[in-house]
């Protein structure tokens, strides 16, 4: 039996003698690739691995890396004696239109994970459109441009707050259901509707 092939094109298949791409693993219930390191004592900001993406650009110099995956211990492992007590994050870096190096001055795009298990995007987001420069969330739709803000649980509460530098409000549902714009710096409700 074949457990790995390097076909004459350069494509290398595990688990299979006919890959279609460069690397190719096959296996019941799907392949499986693991990256992991060989250090035995892992703590905040260890790297776990990195997956780069990147090319040999003629019109300069050394290998131009467009983007990249890494993944990134935020605490002690095993602090609690137990094998999944594992806290990590995944950082997904992306170079912008400059010649500024974006992966050191800003840092990742987004990060997923960690000891919150917290999504961070740094940059506009845009759902169903491109946002502008001066718009951090952007939502479109041909017909309705909807947000909804849910709490399921009895007598709770759904919130928007707003905030600048002096004030904040919050316009929320009560937990005795009623409509309410709440001045939270000042902590008074200053409108409601039952």
């Amino acid at each position: 039996k074949v457990v790995m092939l390097l076909d004459e094109t350069g494509k290398v298949g595990v688990g299979t003698v006919s890959p279609d791409y460069q690397l190719e693993l096959e296996q019941a219930g799907g392949g499986f690739l693991s990256f992991k390191t060989t250090d035995t004592e892992l703590q905040n900001n260890d790297v776990l691995g990195t997956i780069q993406f990147g090319a040999d650009d003629a019109t300069h110099t050394g290998i131009d890396i467009g983007a990249k995956i890494v993944a990134t211990v935020t605490d002690n492992f095993q602090s609690a004696g137990s094998n999944v007590d594992a806290p990590t994050r995944l950082d997904f870096f992306t170079q912008d239109n400059t010649t500024a190096d974006v992966f050191s001055t800003v840092g990742a795009t987004l990060t997923l994970g960690g000891d919150n298990q917290d999504a961070i995007f740094r940059g506009n987001v845009g759902i169903g459109t491109t946002p502008d420069a001066n718009t951090p969330l952007h939502i479109k739709d041909a017909t309705y441009g909807r947000v909804r803000i849910e709490s399921t649980g009895s007598n709770s509460f759904a919130i928007l707050y707003l905030k600048n530098d002096a004030i904040e409000y919050a316009v929320r549902t009560s937990g005795s259901d009623v409509f309410e714009v709440r001045d939270e710096t000042a902590g008074a409700v200053r409108l409601a509707i039952d």
